[in-house]
């Protein structure tokens, strides 16, 4: 399983709510990634992204619910498949759940820090400090050149980095 996120540098994506920055370069870097393959979502973040399906994509959505005008566009699963090898984009609790089996990772590093801008932050895994994750490849920081940060309306600067499961957890 793969799995793709923009995180500040203190390792928060946002609120649950919606994204803390507006960054055309990563939404066109995560539509080229996840663009033909299963992408799989909690409930919380496909509400946040309007309850559309993400076109080109078979768009996976755990919940406890049951499918309804709610899910119109995506297959509601109640457990993750053990076969699934597609993409999973979030939220926090579950990409800090399914971590183990997490083969892959593309994280967008966001040139800020949102501690204290939240009441109640979303925080991913810091896979920078994980032994069983290798970066393989990165990109050095780019100036958005649209893009700003929320909280601060700084134009943002970001980077991509891919990381590589190269062990496994003990």
């Amino acid at each position: 399983m793969k799995a793709i996120w923009a995180q500040s540098l203190d390792g928060i994506i946002g609120d649950g709510s919606g994204m803390p920055w507006h960054l055309p370069e990563d939404l066109a870097h995560f539509k080229k990634s996840t663009m033909g393959e299963d992408i799989l979502m909690g409930r919380k973040t496909w509400e946040s992204i309007g309850s559309r399906a993400l076109p080109g994509r078979d768009n996976l959505v755990l919940s406890s619910r049951e499918p309804g005008e709610w899910s119109h566009g995506a297959r509601v699963i109640h457990e993750v498949p053990e076969a699934f090898s597609g993409w999973l984009l979030g939220g926090g609790s579950l990409y800090n759940k399914l971590l183990p089996q997490l083969d892959e990772v593309l994280v967008t590093y966001v040139r800020t820090r949102l501690t204290g801008v939240y009441t109640s932050p979303v925080t991913v895994p810091d896979l920078a400090s994980l032994p069983q994750f290798t970066v393989t490849a990165e990109t050095p920081w780019q100036r958005s050149t649209k893009g700003t940060v929320t909280h601060s309306g700084q134009p943002a600067t970001y980077r991509f980095v891919r990381y590589t499961r190269t062990a496994t957890d003990d």
